[in-house]
């Protein structure tokens, strides 16, 4: 609860106590604009400040594979297919994991957001409407004036030259970088056309995955050679030019895989029986964990409002006028923010999944042309993002938390502050929690997925997934000269477009795919012969699919 004096939008002085207090007056000095300098523009100009190495860092995260193997000297497997930046864990620990992996880039990136979030904590102190007087406690002629407190202010000023730093040194370590990608590669149809050497997508192909065994990283060990990897552009075997993913070593094929037009009519199309995976919610310990936090910080609100007892150290702590309580709660606002973001990335990792696993065979739009969004506000204005129920419920979520940290900077009250500020920032931050408590209860009700071997953000699993069996490698291999844009028309107006998506385990009739791929079992057929057929974990055309 505020203090027993307090300010309202007249600025008279108010007092609630029963047993009397001091009558003198507590004069509100600041202009309108002045307070809202004081109270607001700091942490918002700082959270507007922060998103862009938000994206940054997600880009960075995404890009670097690519960037290693576009490299001339190329990179081993373990150092671009199969890493994976996906995690829970905090920026600050992923950027001091990196540094310890001599991944520059991403390292350098993790610190920056880490650097712009604690930049966006002290904001909130550095800049703000401070009191004058002796005991403002007791409320003895306290002023209000908009105030720069100068040590927060010189933490910021060292921030920000660090950053300054850290910018011209990951400029020039990007400065010489190119991308041998002709259009981008976060879609499945983006790392699908790369699938064009037939000694690179047998290696992948023989990886295997059995139903009742998690691989982990038993399957990337398996990748531990010193055999190095490329994205370049090269001819096919009937002179046409491909740009894709190649194995580069001495005694590689000069051939590639045959060529098929964009109609697919000469695709193969296997035979495959389709069982669905076992369904589970992939989210729940990251929902759960975030839902105990917001649920924490929503009682400890509605403590403060409610507790009148000015003798209490925590009341007098959150009350008091020191540096120490906005730097928290900005804080606080942040790692929510920061938890609701990694979610909507996991959402949109596996979305595709999700849609291709259901009870009905998935769209190419919402399958192998879905492109993740790289952030809460940019997914705003994806059509994908309104077609999804789970997908919306976490970008609008995600896009409360940067209002929930401008709000939750507000909640502490002090002497200086007016009474419908604090009110408004309260109930404001009230409203935000409890839509974030029932979108999260809702997300571990709905949200179903199927049960993956390992994370499906690393190129060499979706690739796996891709190549389950023969048909989409050749069919999508025709595009991978064409820009984003004319990719994605090309590969609409072809079968791939036209085409629906399933994902689980797939058993192909093909002889090819028997030598392929993993468990393999004798099957008894009508003329009583024995025939093969191989079991895999993948992404298939609905029509190759057997009734």
């Amino acid at each position: 609860m505020p203090p027993i004096g307090y300010i309202d939008v007249g600025g008279n002085r108010n007092n609630n106590s029963s047993s009397g207090s001091n009558d003198s007056n507590i004069h509100l000095v600041p202009t309108p604009l002045e307070y809202f300098l004081g109270s607001f523009a700091p942490t918002i100009l700082s959270l507007l400040f922060s998103l862009p190495w938000l994206f940054l860092d997600v880009m960075a995260k995404r890009m670097e594979p690519f960037y290693k193997l576009s490299s001339s000297q190329g990179a081993r497997a373990s150092e671009s297919l199969c890493v994976s930046y996906h995690t829970m864990l905090p920026e600050t620990w992923q950027a001091f994991l990196l540094l310890f992996r001599k991944d520059w880039v991403v390292s350098l990136t993790s610190f920056l957001v880490t650097l712009s979030q604690i930049l966006t904590m002290l904001s909130s102190d550095a800049v703000q409407i401070g009191v004058i007087g002796d005991d403002c406690r007791a409320n003895v002629q306290c002023y209000g004036a908009l105030a720069v407190s100068l040590g927060p202010a010189r933490a910021l000023e060292i921030i920000m030259g660090v950053m300054i730093l850290f910018t011209i040194v990951l400029a020039a370590l990007l400065w010489k970088r190119q991308s041998r990608l002709q259009s981008e590669p976060f879609s499945l149809a983006g790392v699908a056309i790369l699938a064009n050497d037939p000694l690179t997508l047998r290696r992948i192909q023989e990886q295997v995955y059995q139903p009742d065994e998690q691989p982990g990283n038993e399957w990337v060990a398996s990748w531990e050679d010193d055999t190095r990897y490329r994205i370049m552009t090269f001819r096919n075997e009937d002179g046409t030019l491909r740009n894709g993913l190649i194995q580069d070593t001495r005694e590689r094929s000069t051939t590639s895989l045959p060529s098929f037009d964009t109609k697919g009519t000469q695709a193969i199309r296997p035979r495959a029986e389709y069982e669905p995976t076992k369904r589970s919610n992939p989210i729940v310990w990251e929902t759960i964990v975030l839902l105990l936090f917001v649920v924490g910080i929503l009682t400890i609100t509605i403590w403060y409002y409610l507790n009148d007892d000015q003798v209490d150290p925590f009341e007098r702590f959150l009350s008091g006028q020191g540096f120490g309580v906005r730097f928290l709660f900005t804080g606080v606002g942040i790692v929510i923010n920061g938890l609701w973001e990694k979610l909507f990335l996991r959402i949109t990792m596996l979305l595709p999944y999700v849609n291709m696993s259901g009870s009905t065979p998935a769209q190419a739009q919402d399958s192998v042309l879905f492109k993740p969004s790289s952030s809460p506000i940019s997914a705003l204005f994806s059509k994908s993002t309104y077609r999804h129920f789970s997908l919306g419920l976490v970008t609008l979520n995600s896009n409360l938390a940067l209002v929930l940290t401008i709000a939750l900077t507000n909640v502490p009250f002090s002497n200086q502050r007016a009474m419908l500020d604090f009110l408004a920032c309260i109930f404001l931050s009230w409203g935000i929690l409890g839509v974030m408590i029932l979108s999260l209860l809702v997300l571990l009700a709905v949200v179903h997925a199927p049960e993956l071997p390992l994370p499906p953000d690393s190129i060499a699993t979706k690739l796996f997934f891709l190549s389950a069996g023969p048909t989409i490698p050749r069919l999508f291999g025709p595009f991978s000269m064409l820009n984003t844009e004319d990719r994605d028309k090309a590969i609409t107006n072809s079968d791939a477009g036209w085409a629906k998506y399933r994902f689980g385990w797939l058993r192909y009739w093909d002889q090819e795919m028997v030598h392929l791929k993993g468990q393999v079992t004798s099957v008894q057929v009508s003329n009583g012969t024995l025939e093969e057929k191989a079991m895999t974990l993948g992404i298939e055309f609905e029509e190759c699919i057997m009734r």
